[in-house]
């Protein structure tokens, strides 16, 4: 095969055509698999996983001009020698040879372009929904030396306990902290514990889209 493209094939010294070592490639399927088990967590082997996944992509295009050249190859062959074996026969129709085909276009595509594309995009989007839940679940906020839970549930007990208390005209009530131990806590801590676990929450979300 001659020379086509600098990407897939280089020149030995003796001025030999050769196929590159071809990369690691992966499929869609095998870098949908390390986003769901790796993404916020390990989001080095997702960008790896991408670039091998260019790299299929790439190696593709290259695969399927191969097929196409062998075909082509084949039939050239084949049509030559037909011609040849009926040349003296004045009432054969010489065949044309078919026609070269060419390498299609190869896919440039960064890293980013590829994560930002469905379906790994909307993958990604679920993740980032899975990994919020769960750190918004978990949220602990500290006032005075007291840890107080701080996920979604416990948010709104403490702004429901806040309002009992301006109601009942009292200032502090028993709570249990998130070492499931009760303490009194004034209205005052309720008040900051939400302020803060609110905030972390909102942190969250701006952390995780």
């Amino acid at each position: 095969m001659q020379f086509i493209s600098n990407l897939f094939q280089t020149q030995t010294e003796d001025g030999d055509v050769v196929e590159k070592q071809r990369p690691q490639c992966e499929t869609q399927e095998a870098l949908i698999a390390v986003i769901n088990k790796h993404y916020g967590k390990k989001n080095h082997l997702v960008n790896l996983f991408a670039q091998f996944y260019i790299n299929h992509l790439q190696w593709s295009v290259w695969d399927e001009y191969k097929a196409a050249f062998a075909e082509y190859e084949a039939e050239k062959l084949r049509i030559e020698q037909e011609n040849a074996d009926n040349i003296e026969d004045e009432e054969y129709q010489v065949q044309v040879p078919p026609v070269e085909p060419e390498l299609q276009p190869v896919p440039n595509l960064s890293v980013e372009d590829v994560l930002a594309q469905a379906p790994f995009a909307d993958v990604i989007q679920q993740k980032k929904k899975a990994i919020r839940s769960t750190e918004i679940e978990n949220i602990v906020v500290v006032v005075d030396d007291m840890q107080f839970d701080g996920d979604e549930t416990a948010q709104t007990r403490m702004a429901r306990a806040i309002v009992a208390l301006d109601a009942a005209g009292q200032t502090e009530t028993n709570w249990k902290l998130a070492d499931n131990q009760f303490a009194l806590v004034s209205k005052t801590q309720l008040a900051q514990a939400l302020a803060l676990a609110g905030q972390a929450q909102t942190d969250i979300w701006l952390a995780h889209g």
